[in-house]
């Protein structure tokens, strides 16, 4: 019997990851989700990249610009939220996996029954929640 895939909610800075600490978060979220998973960006985090692509230091413009193309092939879904934060809970639900290195987002999503993907040392992702730590 075929599981559906898991939803995985992607954040703003977690998008950023790829371009800061050079790593690569696709291959981490197939190594730690060994179940197929949707990839899904609220468009407030889409939002949120373009104007960091375009109002940032240097450093910020290049992270948001590498993170607007990698979620080109993301599904994008429009959700009724003032920020990025109240549309990623929005859609969070038991066993839903948001991916981020926000601690408050992360502690607010662990509460919903949610799992969370965090950068770990800088150098790999580490999954928490549900019953399950896996790094």
């Amino acid at each position: 019997m075929n599981r559906p895939p898991v939803k995985v909610i992607l954040d703003t800075n977690f998008l950023m990851v790829p371009f800061q600490f050079k790593v690569d978060i696709l291959s981490e979220l197939d190594r730690l989700l060994e179940a197929g998973y949707e990839a899904v960006i609220p468009d407030k985090v889409l939002r949120e990249l373009k104007t960091l692509s375009q109002k940032g230091s240097l450093k910020v413009r290049k992270a948001a610009k590498v993170a607007l193309q990698l979620a080109e092939g993301m599904k994008k879904v429009s959700v009724e939220a003032e920020d990025p934060d109240s549309a990623i809970l929005a859609i969070t639900e038991k066993g839903t996996v948001v991916c981020t290195n926000d601690r408050e987002l992360r502690r607010r999503v662990l509460e919903k029954g949610g799992r969370v993907v965090f950068l770990r040392q800088r150098r790999t992702l580490a999954l928490e929640g549900g019953d399950v730590a896996v790094s």
